[in-house]
């Protein structure tokens, strides 16, 4: 479903692109009034909570809002789901028709329409959430049950020791298929050597 999640009272926006522990920013963000609301059917109202999804828009009259993006290393990101057990091959063909397909391209284009006021990186997770003032006073962080929920968090990818190994060309290719977006985070173009 293409559901935008949106909080009125926060005036905010949430993106969650995919591979970004969107998971968990479901269960936290479900704690600071959002509502969801079906993209596809005109902005038609489904609830109180938010709807798990990868939708990236933005509706005509929250212009003014806020925006929140969950994102990681593009790198790490593009090569979620592969393990070193991947072959070279299998990990190279597999990008390029990921890229072939354009399915990046809308991200990058909303990404250059509106900038995030609020980047939440897997790598920094605690310290980018409370970079945002609602979370930060809130009584749900205070009181340590956002702290406890993130360390046992239930969603947890495996850890990336097994991670494909990224040769040049590879990284290449991540790279300039997404170079609006490293720069937009921060994220070193060499970081595929970590």
């Amino acid at each position: 479903m293409q559901a935008l999640n949106i909080s009125e009272k926060n005036k905010v926006i949430l993106w969650m692109p995919q591979s970004t522990a969107s998971r968990l920013a479901t269960l936290i963000f479900n704690n600071f009034d959002f509502s969801s609301y079906n993209a596809r059917k005109g902005g038609v109202f489904l609830g109180n909570t938010i709807e798990h999804n990868h939708y990236i828009g933005l509706p005509i009259n929250h212009k003014d809002y806020k925006l929140i993006l969950t994102c990681r290393n593009p790198y790490t990101q593009a090569t979620a789901g592969f393990d070193g057990t991947d072959s070279q091959e299998r990990l190279e063909r597999s990008l390029e028709e990921k890229f072939q397909s354009g399915y990046h391209l809308s991200f990058i284009n909303h990404l250059k329409y509106k900038t995030p006021d609020y980047f939440i990186r897997v790598e920094n997770l605690l310290e980018d959430y409370l970079k945002i003032p609602f979370i930060r006073e809130s009584e749900y962080y205070k009181s340590g049950e956002m702290v406890k929920l993130m360390n046992d968090n239930p969603f947890k990818q495996k850890v990336y020791t097994n991670r494909p190994k990224l040769d040049k060309k590879l990284a290449d290719l991540i790279y300039y298929n997404n170079s609006y977006y490293f720069e937009l985070l921060g994220y070193d173009k060499n970081s595929w050597k970590e």
